[in-house]
């Protein structure tokens, strides 16, 4: 494996665990920054639901003010006239003021008028007997000992959950002595569901409160799956008991923003992390890699030519120029070494040279003239014989104190 491929290996690898360990930071940092953002416009939203739903129970209550303290019905609880009757409860008054029942009771709790209406059929209706029973069950629905007192909020039925006020039967003075108790209520149905939601825009459910199966908090925020978050909300009765569930159901479009805001980010990341990749390869191979190549490869050229009398180039003043010089300085050594030897071996061939000369050359006459005056009986070639060891005897002198071969 070459070292661009080592460095591409290296760099790209780096640069991907990099992008998951930062993709991995964003989409714990950023999906919980939108998680946060939806539960809390979820939860505003539930907010919003029951602060609307308590507003309509202000109204009604508001409206039984001003036909509780008022001297016609003042006068009405004492002396029943038909009058009044006629002239204020026929059916299009309940539905213009968005009543279902209207009850009048005096001030021993006796029930002394009372009407029902279907508001979306605008016809009169049996008053049911599960509302007038929890109402004698409720003293502090029948009974006020204020002018100023009233009770409201929300009642729940055997099959119905409905807004209730309750009022003293006063003066139009807001002066007494109080006469008795108008009770108004609405139903919380079908319709006045359908009212709520297209009052505040949102998808709206309601239901009669079930411990057992139902969550505990007063406000609940549970994502159902990727599309869908749902909020709950504890509504309590006029006790301040657990009645009904307020459910909203919506589309989880921050948090599908916020997966959408995460893959362009990761797109992104991959997008610049490549781009970071390719820079870091490209610089690195400019002033390194490359660099180390070309100097590998005149190295090569150099070990098969066999030629160190050649120099590798040397750019820069880094770490690798260093190595380039001292490429250059051993190839400048192992040059004058090359000389050295060269020499040395000149001189050896002349050492082999001049001895063959200066030592066989005698030993040969020597020996010559030794054979001759064996033969012949003559001295005078033994004294030829011994000039020509004299001349050896020279030579070897000069190899010892001069260190040189001569016979001078």
């Amino acid at each position: 494996m070459n070292i661009r491929l080592k460095t591409l290996i290296i760099v790209g690898g780096a640069v991907i665990v990099l992008g998951f360990v930062v993709y991995g930071i964003s989409q714990t940092v950023l999906m919980k920054g939108f998680l946060e953002i939806e539960k809390e416009i979820t939860e505003k939203n539930v907010k919003r639901v029951i602060n609307s739903l308590y507003n309509d129970i202000s109204v009604i209550d508001s409206t039984n003010y001003d036909w509780s303290a008022w001297d016609d019905t003042y006068e009405f609880i004492q002396n029943k006239n038909e009058e009044y009757i006629e002239s204020n409860l026929i059916n299009d008054t309940f539905v213009t003021i968005g009543i279902n029942v209207m009850l009048y009771f005096n001030s021993s709790g006796q029930l002394v008028f009372g009407k029902a209406v279907d508001l979306e059929n605008e016809t009169e209706i049996e008053i049911p007997q599960d509302l007038l029973d929890y109402i004698k069950k409720n003293d502090i629905l029948l009974y006020h000992h204020d002018v100023g007192e009233s009770i409201s909020g929300i009642i729940s039925l055997s099959e119905k959950i409905a807004m209730i006020s309750s009022r003293p039967i006063i003066t139009s003075e807001d002066k007494g002595p109080i006469r008795g108790t108008l009770i108004m209520i609405r139903y919380i149905d079908e319709e006045e569901i359908k009212k709520l939601s297209h009052l505040t825009e949102l998808p709206i459910e309601i239901y009669k409160y079930n411990e057992t199966k139902l969550p505990q908090e007063e406000i609940l925020i549970e994502p159902l799956d990727q599309d869908y978050i749902v909020g709950y909300g504890i509504i309590p009765d006029i006790h301040g008991n657990p009645a009904l569930l307020l459910k909203i159901n919506e589309t989880r479009d921050i948090y599908g923003r916020g997966r959408t805001t995460l893959r362009y980010y990761g797109f992104s990341i991959i997008f610049f992390g490549l781009m970071l990749a390719i820079a870091m390869v490209f610089l690195l191979d400019k002033s390194i890699v490359s660099r180390l190549v070309k100097l590998n490869e005149s190295v090569k050229k150099i070990e098969e030519s066999g030629d160190v009398s050649k120099r590798v180039e040397v750019y820069g003043n880094d770490e690798i120029a260093n190595l380039a010089k001292g490429i250059n300085d051993m190839l400048e050594s192992l040059e004058k070494s090359k000389e050295k030897i060269k020499d040395a071996l000149n001189k050896e061939k002349e050492f082999k040279r001049k001895t063959a000369h200066y030592f066989f050359n005698p030993i040969c006459i020597a020996k010559g003239f030794l054979k001759i005056a064996k033969e012949e009986g003559d001295l005078k070639y033994i004294e030829k014989a011994i000039n020509a060891v004299d001349r050896i005897e020279k030579v070897v002198k000069n190899i010892v104190t001069k260190g040189e071969i001569s016979e001078e």
